[in-house]
């Protein structure tokens, strides 16, 4: 059977037009040449891409190389495939033709006969014209491969009978068909031993589909040939499916074949990914020549770049990935200098990813994406991280998140400090940059600096739950080890059970899920902090990661609520006396009346919709005075800046945070959160009401104390005849509970 490797090393030359390192590859095989089938697949492209000189010299020295090691039949095989090939010429063979012949097959009582039919005699020279003719004849010997043009099919030679001047023909339906010689000729076309239907008469399935795993590119190029260099993926499975791949196994080989031809400079590949069509190109291009074409009209460079690292991806030579960068640095290299935006980010930083610009020139001009000069210091405060939002080819994203030390400096720790909880808004499409700048911020050693920006976003786990995952990590890889002051555990275990307990209940895709599963693995996988972290939180903080397990739902990962229940029992076993724990110990929603809520969200909006753009104006106003360095007012309308969208940020959290007090199934004979407590002050004996509800209710009424306040706090709980001791700032207050009413 035709080798399944067909020479890889020499078809790989010719496909990608490496001349001189073909022609060189070609002379050492000669010195020892193994079948002739390593060869021919490499012959028979360079026919039909239009390079037959080419085929015509490395023929014709390969047949005599094979004439010199008495190798005489497969010397004739070559000469046969160039006369199918309508090569119209060898190079200076006629002499050796004929003595070839004669070696192979001059023993035939077939031979004379054969000659005669092509008007030559034994011992002569044989013009290539007369080689035509007799190539021909020498396909209709027995055993060979033929093809029936007028709808037999395929079928093998099996007798010749030279007095009834008859051809044999064995069909692959089952019927044999003697028929004239002059018939033979004339309707069936002898097939080389390469020809996929010549395979599935010669070779078994087990050997045909060793063939397909090790080259499914060359079989699709013989099932194409069958119908003239083009086929839907019908007509290739009608070739194929059963004779050739078993039916069991054709799915997965189709889609690894599917996905070869995409790289194959022989092979268009067209339609749609379920139904293709392939063709056979007429000349081999190579990947660069196909990036030229398929980008040609391309203008932008996220576009180009798109574009480009398809063709990287497909590039598995050295050569092609250097022509390739060469054709990325010509149609980018003008918009990476542009400055302009977005647009020289695609290109400055896929240039310096394919070596097609070294980091010395990439830093000054990617400098400017993040609002700092190209070189010298800069003002931290002023220089901003969206860029990183905005490039959505991910892996360019993370490739700059992962230079912007070098990009930005020393100061790239301040810069990363103060924006990434503003990135961190922007969501799924930054997670790989977060995650690397936090990793950077852990090897920069600045564990009082981590710290200062995790309590910047651990009340906000709603908003920020991939950052806080990220610094958790950072955490329990020591990242805020010697820092000043220690990492609180309580509030470590509360915010990372929040946000695992907030994607839970948010699980809306793929980004939810994978968040999910990076939390589970940071909590309980093998070097899991959940173990730890449990040991050392106090009985509130335990109460509230049981509250947050149990409010996950069903996504929330069993081990984990099994583990932290196993350890709350044993160290708080009372929390489970309780009927349930209580709402309210639950210090992330926010319990509010709903016109404490239309209170905080008309501040919001005012703050939003006015006070924002009105400082935007004051900001312009102050930088028309002109110098900014010596410009106050322009500092204090930047630091108003700061400062009212922080707070536009904490608002729009805890507006999301909200739950109605109207809503919440207050429980009986206690004080809680939506009641009104009647107390009596032990001290003075004076008897008062208060309304307990949220922190937005307070600004409503002067009887209305929130339920986060000190004095709320320590009656919580409590029923009608407790005596409870508060602790308030001025002193400590005694009361005692004596009536307790609901409010909803």
């Amino acid at each position: 059977m035709t080798s399944a490797a067909a020479s890889p090393d020499l078809l790989d030359l010719v496909l990608h037009g490496v001349g001189d390192e073909f022609e060189r590859s070609w002379k050492e095989r000669l010195a020892t040449p193994g079948p002739i089938t390593d060869f021919i697949p490499a012959l028979q492209i360079l026919a039909e891409t239009g390079r037959r000189t080419a085929a015509v010299d490395a023929a014709s020295a390969l047949v005599r190389a094979l004439a010199e090691r008495d190798r005489a039949k497969d010397a004739v095989g070559v000469l046969m495939r160039l006369a199918q090939w309508k090569c119209d010429s060898v190079n200076g063979l006629e002499a050796l033709t004929g003595t070839v012949l004669e070696k192979a097959y001059g023993g035939e009582a077939w031979f004379d006969y054969f000659l005669g039919k092509s008007r030559l005699t034994r011992g002569q020279a044989v013009a290539w014209p007369s080689f035509l003719d007799l190539g021909q004849a020498l396909g209709f010997i027995p055993g060979r491969a033929v093809e029936h043009r007028a709808g037999w099919g395929p079928g093998r030679v099996h007798a010749l009978d030279v007095d009834t001047d008859e051809v044999t023909i064995a069909f692959i339906s089952g019927r044999n068909h003697t028929v004239p010689w002059q018939t033979a000729i004339d309707t069936m076309t002898p097939l080389p031993e390469e020809d996929l239907r010549a395979m599935r008469i010669h070779h078994g399935v087990d050997e045909l589909f060793e063939f397909a795993q090790a080259a499914p590119t060359e079989l699709l190029r013989r099932a194409l040939r069958i119908y003239r260099g083009k086929a839907n993926s019908s007509q290739i499975k009608e070739q194929l499916h059963e004779s050739v791949v078993p039916a069991k196994s054709w799915t997965g080989w189709w889609k690894k074949a599917k996905a070869a031809a995409v790289e194959d400079p022989l092979i268009a590949v067209e339609g749609s990914a379920s139904r293709p069509v392939l063709t056979l190109r007429t000349k081999a291009l190579s990947l660069t020549d196909e990036a030229r074409a398929k980008l040609k009209f391309e203008k932008t460079a996220k576009a180009i770049v798109g574009g480009l690292r398809v063709f990287f991806d497909r590039a598995t030579r050295d050569s092609d990935r250097d022509a390739l960068a060469a054709y990325a640095k010509e149609r980018l290299d003008s918009i990476a200098r542009a400055a302009n935006g977005i647009e020289s980010a695609y290109a400055v930083i896929f240039l310096e990813e394919i070596g097609a610009l070294d980091v010395a020139e990439a830093i000054p001009l990617l400098r400017p994406l993040f609002g700092a000069p190209a070189e010298g210091d800069y003002d931290p405060e002023k220089v901003e991280l969206y860029i990183l939002a905005d490039i959505e080819d991910s892996s360019l994203r993370s490739r700059l998140a992962s230079q912007i030390p070098d990009v930005l400096g020393p100061q790239w720790v301040d810069v990363a400090i103060a924006k990434l909880h503003l990135l961190s808004e922007y969501g799924e499409n930054v997670e790989e940059a977060l995650e690397t700048l936090v990793e950077a911020l852990r090897f920069a050693e600045v564990p009082d600096r981590l710290l200062d920006l995790y309590d910047r976003v651990n009340p906000f786990p709603h908003k920020h739950p991939f950052l806080i995952y990220a610094l958790t990590k950072a955490y329990s890889d020591g990242a805020f080890d010697g820092a000043e002051r220690d990492a609180d555990p309580n509030i470590i275990c509360r915010v990372i059970l929040h946000a695992m307990r907030i994607v839970c209940e948010q699980h809306t895709g793929r980004r939810h899920t994978r968040l999910q599963s990076r939390i589970h693995t940071l909590l309980a996988g093998r070097k899991g902090i959940l173990a730890d972290l449990l040991e050392k939180i106090d009985r509130s903080s335990m109460a509230s990661a049981m509250k947050s397990g149990r409010a996950g739902g069903e996504d929330f990962p069993p081990k984990v609520l099994s583990h932290i229940d196993d350890v709350a029992r044993r160290r708080f076993p009372d929390l489970f006396e309780e009927v349930e724990i209580m709402f309210w110990d639950d210090d992330f929603d926010i319990f509010v009346t709903r016109d404490g809520f239309a209170h905080r969200e008309a501040e919001f909006h005012n703050l939003r919709d006015v006070l924002i753009p009105a400082n935007s104006k004051a900001i312009g106003e102050a930088a028309s005075l002109g110098d900014l360095s010596e410009n106050a007012e322009w500092e204090a309308a930047i630091e108003e800046q700061r400062n009212l969208t922080a707070k536009a940020s904490e608002w729009e959290e805890e507006l999301q945070r909200a739950r109605f007090l109207e809503e919440i199934t207050i429980p009986d004979g206690i004080v809680a959160p939506g009641t009104k407590a009647t107390v009596k002050d032990l001290e003075t004996k004076e008897t008062k009401s208060i309304r307990i509800l949220g922190p937005w209710d307070a600004a409503l009424a002067e009887d209305v104390v929130s339920y986060r306040a000190p004095l709320a706090k320590g009656m919580l709980g409590a029923s009608v005849g407790n005596e409870v001791t508060i602790t308030l700032p001025n002193g400590s207050l005694r009361l005692e509970i004596v009536r307790i009413e609901k409010l909803y």
